[in-house]
């Protein structure tokens, strides 16, 4: 790694920023863990500019366990199975082991961390759509095509597993950018003062 490469400087401060957060964050701490998971988000784009998708890959499995940890989620056992799969294929290529062709193929990598997303509740989803004024952050975004519906859910469990901001969770789950949220948070406090 060449310590006057920027991208390699951003790669080791965001790698040693998530693991210091995993070695210090409770399974339970719902704020560590998002902090955690930020981290992860920064590293995986890092890794995805410097064309490192071997490690990006694996840093996405990691955001969709974290995911798990933050919605009090238990995997299903086909993700873990894959995600077992995925790491022993990783192993095998970093220490030159070759693995049996008909093994490897038989678990595809794990997908990109939004897949490990929670299942969407429409029940839920829906009862608050149905309630709303129109005004609420996660309707407005709907409404914008910013989000669907089962990502307004997401960051609304995040939100409550950690008592951060709706939008917050939002720009940490990676749903939204943070330019996208401020347009939203614009849009909303016009609507609220009468405005359209």
């Amino acid at each position: 790694m060449d310590p006057q490469d920027p991208t390699q400087t951003a790669i080791r401060f965001s790698l040693q920023a998530a693991a210091g957060a995993a070695g210090t964050t409770d399974a339970h701490d719902g704020p560590g863990l998002v902090e955690m998971h930020r981290h992860m988000r920064e590293l995986e784009a890092h890794l995805q500019e410097d064309s490192r998708a071997d490690a990006a890959q694996i840093c996405a499995l990691a955001m969709g366990m974290t995911e798990k940890l933050i919605g009090k989620l238990h995997p299903t056992p086909d993700e873990l199975l894959s995600w077992v799969h995925f790491l022993l294929q990783h192993v095998g290529a970093m220490t030159g082991v070759p693995l049996a062709q008909d093994w490897t193929t038989a678990a595809p990598p794990p997908p990109a961390a939004k897949a490990f997303a929670p299942p969407p509740n429409p029940m839920q989803a829906d009862l608050r759509m149905a309630k709303s004024d129109g005004i609420r952050l996660g309707e407005l975004l709907v409404q914008m095509s910013f989000l669907k519906s089962e990502d307004v859910q997401r960051a609304l469990d995040v939100q409550h597993q950690t008592n951060c901001r709706l939008g917050e969770a939002m720009v940490t789950l990676g749903l939204i950018t943070q330019k996208a949220l401020d347009n939203a948070l614009r849009v909303q406090m016009r609507r609220r003062g009468g405005g359209t």
